[in-house]
């Protein structure tokens, strides 16, 4: 019965009473009183403020699944700085940095003796504005110094960064030399850009395989889909596109996550399995998403109404 209640009040078909509330850390945390409910309601500034609450754990509990939850939100209305955090920090190819200014200080004198990754790293710090103040054109000039002394990730970046602007002619070429030395997000970018430009489909699926080959979990999930549906190959190939679910969601993609929890609830390309199904939905509940909530509330729910209607 906990666990119902918690999920029902993750959705908000409950409220919590004061006692629930100050169950995490002892208090309701100030960013979630203060911003959760216009966030709820579309507000893309409280969004954003929520995101970075939950990510550096200020004025609420440091959680990255919520964090992420929140800046995609904020993202998808087209705030810059969410877009720049979901590039930068949670997209494929990327991962998320701890700067602090003793971290950053000691990139500045790597990268001003020419060292490149610490250049790529100092770009980083400057453009989100972590451990340092920000600064947009100085970020992208550090990374560019990466990119031009040949590094893999820094020319990656630069693509990135161009793609921020709406820029994806310029991106193109960064995207193709960081791809040259098998960089996993360049790959899953210039899928992106096949896409977006109606380029050949089996290339397309092409560099999702490479990226997804190389670990990364987005890419790896992007492949699975395109194996399912059968997308550009003779026919879907459900059992081994479920392979690469496995390996995205065992990184923890949520979306990943919830495919598999509807497989196993289907029973259709392997045995079907509640046990399996739960575990999933489970994963992607503890990352705050709303399908897995409801879902799973809702599996409670029908739980406990068979278990009283045999007890009756």
């Amino acid at each position: 019965m906990k666990i119902l209640i918690a999920l029902l009040i993750g959705l908000g078909m409950l409220v919590a009473p004061a006692e629930a509330q100050k169950a995490r850390k002892g208090a309701v945390q100030e960013a979630e009183t203060r911003f959760a409910p216009k966030a709820v309601q579309g507000d893309v500034e409280a969004q954003y403020a929520l995101a970075r609450a939950y990510r550096f754990g200020k004025g609420a509990e440091k959680s990255p699944g919520r964090a992420k939850k929140w800046y995609q939100k904020a993202a998808k209305q087209g705030k810059v700085e969410a877009q720049r955090v979901m590039a930068l920090v949670y997209g494929p190819g990327v991962t998320e940095p701890n700067f602090t200014k003793k971290s950053v200080q000691g990139y500045q004198s790597l990268a001003e003796s020419g060292d490149a990754s610490a250049q790529c790293e100092l770009g980083r710090a400057l453009i989100l504005g972590e451990g340092v103040a920000p600064s947009e054109e100085q970020g992208e000039a550090w990374i560019r110094k990466a990119a031009e002394q040949g590094l893999a990730q820094g020319q990656y970046l630069l693509g990135v960064l161009y793609d921020l602007k709406d820029q994806s002619k310029e991106a193109l070429p960064w995207y193709t030399k960081a791809a040259e030395q098998k960089n996993a997000g360049a790959y899953y970018r210039l899928a992106l850009w096949n896409i977006k430009h109606g380029h050949n489909v089996a290339k397309t699926v092409n560099y999702f395989r490479l990226a997804a080959e190389q670990g990364d979990p987005t890419a790896q999930y992007e492949f699975g889909k395109w194996l399912e549906n059968g997308y550009a190959m003779t026919d879907p190939n459900p059992k081994e596109a479920m392979q690469w679910f496995l390996k995205s969601a065992e990184q923890g993609n949520v979306d990943a996550q919830l495919i598999l929890a509807r497989i196993y609830g289907r029973g259709d390309v392997v045995p079907k399995s509640e046990k399996d199904m739960v575990k999933w939905y489970r994963q992607a509940a503890e990352q705050d998403n709303e399908t897995a909530l409801f879902t799973l509330g809702r599996t409670i729910c029908d739980g406990l109404l068979q278990e009283t209607r045999v007890n009756d």
